[in-house]
C-alpha cells in the first residue's frame, strides 16, 4: 500500500482522474446531523486556518480503458467523498445563482475542476445513488427511484449556503484545510481484509454487506457491475423493506445451515465467519454458480419461509429446486436431503 498525506481539494481536483464507488459498497447513508457537524468543522477550520483531518481515502487503480481518464475504485472513504461532493455542488449552484466568486474560484471553476472531468462526472456513486447524484449535478430530473439521502443532504447544504450571513469565502477557506490520507492499494494487498479492518469502526456492516463485498471485491469493475445487477440486486430487492438486512441475513444463515453441514451457526454474529470458512475451505465451484444458487435460495426463502425460525423446516428446504445444477459444493450427499 502506498500512502500519502494530501489535501482533499488536491485529491478531488486531480487532473484526468475519476473516482468510482464499486457496487459492492453499501449505499450512501450520511444523516443531516453528520452533514451539519461536517459543515461546522469546515467553517471552523477556515476561521482558524487549522487543518482538519477527514480520514482515509483508500483506492485501487482500474485498468486503463484508453479514454484518457484514470479511474480509481474507492474501497474506503466514499461517505465523506460523496458528502463533500454534495457540498461542492451546493456551493457551485449558489455561486452561479449570485454570480459571486472567491478570487479566481467561481461556479465554472468548481464545476470543471471538482465536479466533472473531461465531460464525465468526477464522482460515480453506486447503484441508486449514482443516477440521483448525476441528476443533481446535471440539473436534470431526478430518477423514478431516488436516493433520498443524496437529495436530502444536497438540499441541506443548499439551504446552508442561502442563510443570512453566509460567506462563500469562509466555506472555501475551510475546504482548503481538509486533510486526508490517500492510500493506493498495490497487487500485494488484500483488499477484502483491509476493507473489513477499516469498517470494523463506525456503523457496523450487516452480514449482507460483508457477503456481497466478499464475493465481488476481487472482480474488475465491469464484472462487479454485471454480477451485482444479475444476482445480488435481485437478492436485495426481493426482501423489500428489510431494516438491518435481518431477513436477508436469516436467508444466508439458512443456506449455510444446509450447505455447510459440518459447521453449526450458534449465533447470527458467527454467520460471516462461517460463510468465509465455507467459501475458502469447502466450496469448489465458480463464483457465478454460487451467486445463482444463493439468489435462487433467497427467492424461495423470501416467498415461503421468511417468517420461520432459522432451523424450522430445514428438511423441506432441501427438497426445493434451488441448487445450481449438480452439486457445486463439497457437501456430502444424503439420501434424505433431496434437491442436490
Amino acid at each position: 500500500m502506498i500512502t500519502e498525506q494530501k489535501m482533499f481539494l488536491d485529491v478531488l481536483g486531480s487532473e484526468n482522474v475519476q473516482y468510482v464507488i464499486p457496487v459492492f459498497q453499501r449505499v450512501y447513508s450520511w444523516s443531516k446531523d453528520q452533514c451539519d457537524e461536517l459543515w461546522g468543522d469546515i467553517l471552523r477550520a477556515g476561521r482558524t486556518s487549522n487543518t482538519h483531518f477527514i480520514g482515509t481515502l483508500l483506492y485501487s487503480v482500474d485498468p486503463d480503458d484508453g479514454s484518457g481518464v484514470t479511474r480509481l475504485s474507492v474501497i474506503d472513504g466514499q461517505q465523506r467523498t460523496a458528502t463533500l461532493t454534495l457540498l461542492l455542488a451546493a456551493l457551485e449552484r449558489r455561486l452561479r445563482e449570485t454570480g459571486a466568486s472567491i478570487g479566481h474560484v467561481d461556479a465554472d471553476f468548481v464545476r470543471d475542476n471538482l465536479l466533472f472531468v473531461g465531460g464525465e462526472h468526477k464522482l460515480v456513486l453506486s447503484r441508486t445513488d449514482r443516477k440521483t447524484l448525476f441528476a443533481i449535478l446535471d440539473g436534470g430530473e431526478l430518477p423514478e427511484r431516488v436516493s433520498e439521502r443524496v437529495v436530502e443532504n444536497f438540499e441541506f447544504f443548499c439551504a446552508k449556503t442561502r442563510e443570512e450571513g453566509f460567506d462563500p469565502g469562509d466555506l472555501w477557506a475551510g475546504m482548503q484545510q481538509l486533510l486526508l490520507i490517500s492510500a493506493n492499494l498495490t497487487d500485494e494487498d488484500n483488499p477484502q481484509l483491509i476493507f473489513e479492518s477499516l469498517n470494523s469502526r463506525g456503523t457496523p456492516l450487516t452480514v449482507g454487506d460483508l457477503v456481497r463485498n466478499y464475493l465481488l471485491i476481487a472482480e474488475d469493475r465491469r464484472e462487479q457491475e454485471r454480477l451485482y445487477e444479475e444476482y445480488w440486486k435481485p437478492i436485495e430487492l426481493m426482501f423489500g423493506d428489510d431494516p438491518g438486512s435481518e431477513k436477508l441475513n436469516a436467508g444466508i444463515r439458512m443456506w449455510l445451515t444446509i450447505r455447510f453441514v459440518k459447521e453449526r451457526i450458534r449465533d447470527k454474529s458467527q454467520t460471516y465467519s462461517v460463510f468465509k470458512a465455507y467459501i475458502e475451505d469447502e466450496y469448489d465451484g465458480p463464483l457465478e454458480d454460487l451467486l445463482v444458487e444463493l439468489r435462487n435460495f433467497c427467492l424461495m426463502w423470501s416467498e415461503n419461509y421468511k417468517d420461520h425460525d432459522i432451523m424450522t423446516g430445514s428438511k423441506e428446504f432441501r427438497s426445493w429446486d434451488w441448487a445450481k445444477g449438480k452439486r457445486t459444493t463439497l457437501v456430502p450427499p444424503r439420501a434424505s436431503q433431496g434437491g442436490f
